[in-house]
């Protein structure tokens, strides 16, 4: 199993999955400031090419290859 990794290291095309595993899409860009460390979110496309954003509080586990992005709370 992977280690997990830090934001800076997310590219554009990994997997972006739910807690359970499903995969929802695939990164598109990440939005955030690296000076500041501060990851504002990401934005995925998902099967259907519809984009979404999701906040960076929501952003979950990052291991090399995917992201998984938390519950609404």
């Amino acid at each position: 199993m992977a280690a997990p990794t830090s934001w800076y290291t997310i590219e554009r095309g990994w997997e972006v999955q739910d807690r359970s595993g499903a995969v929802l899409g695939e990164v598109t860009e990440v939005v955030g400031d690296e000076d500041a460390d501060i990851l504002d979110g990401l934005r995925y496309e998902d099967g259907d090419g519809e984009e979404h954003f999701v906040e960076g509080d929501r952003v979950g586990e990052i291991v090399e290859g995917h992201v998984t992005i938390e519950a609404e709370a």
